[in-house]
């Protein structure tokens, strides 16, 4: 079974750091990823692009202006509130006429997402989760490897289960008695 640690480890070492951070960032809803799309795309500058890519995000929902600012400036209060403003002004001189919808009072809104082409390393498919019962033959070698020392990451990789698997199933079997003097040298 394919982990992301695997598909990660697949990347050839100089764009392994990269590849990883951006399949987070897009797992986790684009970010920073989506403001460098939205700034190339419609050719808008930063903190603009940050304010469309939030709306984007949140559409057809309304940010308030308190919401936009701190999407802007989430540790900086010196700077007036008003900002918002203008930049929606900026935004809209590039965005489709109707584009960003106004709630008189409240905050703003995109009247539909956008669309727009976020470029990215396509995220590596992976089967899906699913729980693998123990054969007979999975525990006698589970309890040859155990027997012999080996560590849970090295029976992990070899039954193809996780170390938290490992250390489950030998708690299970450790219950059941068949392990009784492995506890002893575990505890050495």
């Amino acid at each position: 079974m394919k982990t992301w640690r695997r598909a990660v480890m697949d990347v050839p070492e100089p764009d392994r750091l990269e590849t990883a951070l951006m399949w987070l960032e897009m797992m986790a809803g684009g970010g920073a990823h989506r403001v460098g799309a939205f700034q190339k795309e419609l050719g808008l500058s930063p903190q603009v692009a940050q304010l469309v890519e939030a709306l984007d995000t949140a559409a057809p929902r309304m940010l308030t202006k308190g919401q936009l600012y701190r999407v802007l400036y989430p540790n900086d209060d010196d700077v007036e509130m008003k900002i918002v403003d203008v930049l929606i002004c900026r935004a809209r001189t590039r965005l489709p006429r109707g584009a960003i919808i106004t709630h008189w009072g409240q905050g703003y809104s995109m009247a539909a997402p956008l669309g727009v082409e976020v470029p990215g390393l396509p995220l590596p498919v992976l089967p899906e989760k699913h729980r693998v019962d123990w054969s007979a033959q999975d525990d006698a070698e589970l309890l040859r490897m155990w027997g012999l020392g080996s560590s849970y990451a090295a029976m992990a990789e070899e039954l193809d289960r996780s170390p938290r698997a490992i250390e489950n199933r030998l708690q299970v079997l450790r219950g059941q008695g068949r392990v009784s003097g492995v506890i002893q040298r575990a505890a050495t």
